[in-house]
């Protein structure tokens, strides 16, 4: 396990089933992890979980989708420790509506959640990376983004498809400050997100998948783990698939 020791995190998306696994693994390898997310109740639990750990988790609930919110979160993480080392952006929802029955109220909440706010969080926090002269922005892409989704609406695809671009852009931009930027694109997950795919289209995403399985939560971290070392400094703007053969 990478050590982490004395490194200061933000995970957004901090009470999803990735991002759970994430601040548990990084507060394990002794990290203090900035949790951010709007449901309170599982940011509670998973701290309450945590305590005994070697690293530490701090709860904020946050809402992505509003900057002031955003900036909010990260002022006091600066306030608190003066420095953000490494950021995962891992905050997104996912619905499935069609091209044909999406409303722009949709597209732009999707939108909002799943690449603005990376942006703006991102933006932030280059400050304090460009400080420690050190810094590692992970960006939680999907398949989706490179293959167009299956199930998913167009609105999802293209945002991760979105921040495959932004991790390239940032990858050159803030290399010269020993930053890098990559991200991590899950194959189809057992997670709360997809719970409500329907069980044939499901049936056929497996099929699809050679080591014949969905990915689990706990197949995200050791990317994540990973990305975020000090052993990875030379690699940047790239992806790591996670996703059992699905997409080659």
């Amino acid at each position: 396990m990478a050590t982490l020791d004395g490194k200061v995190a933000i995970v957004t998306g901090a009470a999803g089933d990735i991002g759970r696994e994430i601040t548990r693994a990084f507060v394990k390898a002794g990290a203090t992890v900035n949790a951010c997310d709007v449901e309170s109740k599982r940011l509670e639990s998973l701290c309450e979980e945590l305590s005994e750990s070697p690293g530490k988790v701090i709860p904020y609930v946050t809402d992505i989708s509003d900057l002031s919110a955003i900036n909010a979160m990260v002022d006091s993480v600066a306030k608190k420790f003066k420095a953000v080392h490494i950021l995962i952006n891992g905050a997104a929802i996912c619905p499935l509506t069609s091209i044909e029955e999406i409303e722009e109220s949709e597209w732009d909440k999707t939108l909002s959640i799943n690449l603005k706010a990376p942006f703006f969080v991102t933006k932030a926090v280059i400050p304090l990376m460009k400080t420690s002269k050190w810094g590692r922005v992970i960006n939680i892409s999907s398949i989706s983004g490179f293959i167009g989704g299956i199930l998913t609406s167009p609105a999802y695809s293209i945002s991760k498809a979105g921040l495959i671009c932004f991790t390239k852009y940032l990858a050159k931009r803030l290399a010269p400050y020993g930053i890098t930027a990559n991200a991590i694109a899950p194959g189809t997950a057992e997670t709360r997100m997809t719970e409500c795919f329907p069980k044939e289209g499901k049936e056929t995403i497996l099929k699809s998948i050679p080591l014949g399985r969905f990915a689990l939560p706990s197949d995200i971290v050791p990317a994540a783990l990973f990305l975020a070392s000090d052993e990875t400094g030379f690699i940047t703007g790239q992806t790591i698939h996670v996703n059992g053969g699905q997409y080659m």
